[in-house]
């Protein structure tokens, strides 16, 4: 991938959490009542809660600073294999 600056990030691997952050969030509407977030969080300390949700909001952001190169053979098998486990992860 030739080197555009910050356009080199608009290809990136965000953009393979992205059809997977879709799918959570068309079917959140589905979950049981005890895991919605007023009674899930209910007994939670505070402070492990900001510090998950803190590690959480890492975890979503740093991929959209990786590039998604995919030049070598191994590359494209670890896309074939994200694929494949998005699809089972879907089912």
């Amino acid at each position: 991938m030739s080197d555009l600056g910050w356009l080199r990030y608009l290809w990136s691997c965000g953009l393979l959490i992205l059809p997977i952050l879709a799918w959570n969030l068309a079917v959140a509407r589905y979950l049981p009542p005890q895991f919605d977030a007023a009674v899930f969080d209910r007994d939670i300390p505070m402070l492990v809660s900001a510090g998950e949700n803190a590690l959480r909001m890492v975890v979503f952001v740093l991929p959209f600073f990786m590039t998604l190169d995919l030049t070598t053979t191994g590359q494209h098998r670890g896309l074939w294999l994200f694929i494949g486990g998005a699809v089972v992860y879907r089912e």
